[in-house]
């Protein structure tokens, strides 16, 4: 039996989340509906808020402070223990802003000067201009799809890539925009190849709180495999607790050398982070209100809704996601190369064009919203559809 959410997250309407504000309802039309950039409509657990609450009575809004450092260190190894079965010792943490950063500062510390990154495409857009950012070369990987709508790594390629004078690898699991959850034999393969052909893997497992039944996320650095040693792992409570605008993420150094090196480059650890983002990471991590729970279970029943709703979108295919809150549309049957620049104009629905992943003729869609919303963009978007046939 599907769980019974608590909150009331249906009577949340359109109205109230453009009086929110905010970077996805504020910047699009009145008229129109947000299913775009990477953050859900759900608001904050209990948790967070109070810590928030709590950051702005003391109040401690100055610099970050060794103690709130210290306090989501604890509360990141005790959740990643928790939740993965992964053991963290206190010196592998290091607080950044944000994910994109901390992969930045990894490719720039950590991998040979110069040296270009791999990327396995479709894939987070932000991850082309961080790694322009670190001044490297890019190679993009397409990965492979299978009659039957599912997303892998080409092996093939990505060995052929792994060949030339690459030494880095950027990972994303679970997958964004694919949703995607690797298993561990794919982990293992990349595993293998990375060893064999002396590249690091980076891997960005921001969304890992994100999965659902029937996938299981298991952190690339926690495998027992000589390549996970040396692994490097960015991750953020921002995208389970919706906290992106408070600046603050984990990189996970397991290696005694990474970390010297680390802290030789950025001997200030917490230099671009924000005290709220800690201490709201702090809550975050060791929320044991049910908050997340019911939050998956509303997310799993929204994502029944689009796998049954897509079906009226005429000649677009589905890749089912296995964690995330993040749809993949396949527009190309409709020979439709922007399909998110139509369906804004035709139907009022803002997705993200599947072009900035490096995919023309898809598009992405963000379902962690109420689920009568979710309905009526994918009825607003089949109307357009049916348009567009007619």
């Amino acid at each position: 039996m599907a769980r019974q959410t608590t909150y009331r997250f249906d009577q949340i309407t359109a109205d109230e989340l453009r009086s929110r504000g905010g970077l996805k309802w504020g910047d699009i039309g009145s008229d129109q509906l947000a299913a775009w950039v990477a953050e859900m409509d759900f608001g904050l657990s209990e948790p967070v808020q109070d810590a928030l609450r709590e950051c702005a009575e003391r109040p401690v809004t100055g610099y970050p402070y060794g103690a709130a450092e210290n306090e989501m260190t604890g509360a990141t190894i005790d959740f990643q223990w928790r939740e993965f079965s992964w053991k963290l010792e206190p010196s592998s943490i290091r607080p950044v802003p944000d994910v994109t950063e901390g992969i930045r500062r990894a490719i720039m510390e950590l991998t040979p000067p110069g040296s270009p990154v791999v990327l396995h495409t479709p894939v987070y857009h932000p991850f082309f201009i961080m790694v322009d950012r670190a001044m490297r070369d890019q190679i993009h990987v397409p990965s492979l799809i299978s009659d039957r709508g599912r997303w892998t790594l080409d092996l093939d390629a990505l060995e052929e890539a792994f060949s030339g004078v690459a030494t880095c690898f950027v990972l994303c699991n679970p997958w964004n925009p694919i949703g995607r959850v690797f298993t561990q034999e794919e982990l293992m393969a990349v595993a293998d190849l990375a060893q064999r052909l002396d590249v690091r893997v980076i891997a960005d497992e921001i969304h890992a709180p994100l999965v659902y039944p029937g996938g299981v996320h298991i952190p690339f650095a926690s495998l027992d495999h000589p390549a996970a040693e040396r692994a490097v792992t960015v991750t953020a409570s921002s995208k389970m607790w919706n906290t992106p605008g408070l600046k603050c993420a984990q990189v996970i150094l397991t290696d005694p050398d990474d970390q010297e090196a680390w802290d030789t480059a950025f001997p200030s650890e917490v230099v671009g982070v924000a005290t709220p983002g800690l201490l709201a990471a702090t809550a975050a991590y060791g929320d044991r209100s049910g908050w997340r729970d019911d939050v998956l279970a509303y997310l799993d029943r929204n994502r029944g809704i689009l796998g049954e709703m897509v079906v009226d979108l005429v000649d677009v295919a589905h890749t089912p996601p296995e964690g995330t809150y993040l749809g993949w549309l396949d527009f190309r049957a409709l020979g439709l190369d922007r399909p998110a620049e139509f369906l804004e104009k035709n139907g009022g629905v803002v997705l993200l064009e599947g072009e900035i992943f490096g995919a023309p003729g898809h598009a992405r869609i963000n379902f962690a919203t109420p689920a009568p919303i979710l309905v009526e963009m994918m009825e607003r978007m089949a109307s357009a559809l049916v348009a567009l046939d007619g």
